[in-house]
């Protein structure tokens, strides 16, 4: 009798164990399963529309017109292209001023003149008439390749209190040859053709 108590109480405890066994399997095969997810790398932010935007390129020279055949002829267009953009200027966009006028500058010049003018008191600067006298001794040309101008010019300027004035400059422009192409090397004023809206690095201080 004794033994089938014994027999009995080792079969349940046996089976106890099997359960308990079985149970345990089973969580740990389900916890396996049931791994966390590799959490994925944040997606890399795309660049602004500010950041992906490229700058403009720096315009080029104008085709020369038609009738500028010779050097002399060349030379001439530079120049007149040259003041007016130089004699130019709109307080909205100060920086056109300077975009306009770099690729008719030498390296020498472009290197000195980085940043736009901003004469104070000017809200507006504009060409009417520009008038291009050749002044080079055909000596100087020929050995020097440069050609000298003296470039009177009438402007417009437009002040910020509203009030206009009209005004010629003179003023002797070098032209040379570099790199191909012909480019301002020096730009000066000359004599007294009235008062100069605009200089070389914006308006000069009045002397009291």
């Amino acid at each position: 009798m004794r033994r089938r108590q014994s027999a009995s109480q080792m079969t349940l405890i046996l089976g106890a164990v099997f359960i308990w066994l079985c149970f345990s399997g089973s969580m740990m095969w389900w916890n396996w399963g049931q791994e966390e997810p590799k959490a994925e790398p944040p997606p890399s932010p795309k660049p602004s529309h500010k950041e992906a935007k490229k700058p403009l390129p720096e315009p080029n020279q104008q085709p020369f017109s038609g009738e500028a055949k010779s050097s002399g002829d060349k030379a001439r267009q530079v120049a007149d292209r040259f003041i007016r953009a130089y004699l130019s200027y709109d307080a909205k966009h100060p920086e056109k001023k300077l975009k306009e006028m770099r690729p008719y500058l030498s390296s020498f010049m472009a290197e000195g003149w980085k940043a736009p003018d901003q004469p104070l008191g000017i809200k507006e600067a504009k060409v009417i008439e520009v008038q291009v006298k050749e002044t080079t001794e055909n000596e100087v040309a020929q050995e020097t390749g440069r050609f000298y101008w003296e470039v009177k010019t009438e402007t417009e300027t437009v002040f910020d209190h509203g009030g206009k004035e009209k005004n010629w400059t003179l003023y002797e422009v070098v032209v040379g040859q570099e790199g191909g192409k012909w480019v301002v090397e020096e730009v000066t004023p000359i004599g007294d053709a009235g008062a100069e809206p605009l200089q070389l690095g914006g308006a000069e201080a009045e002397e009291e």
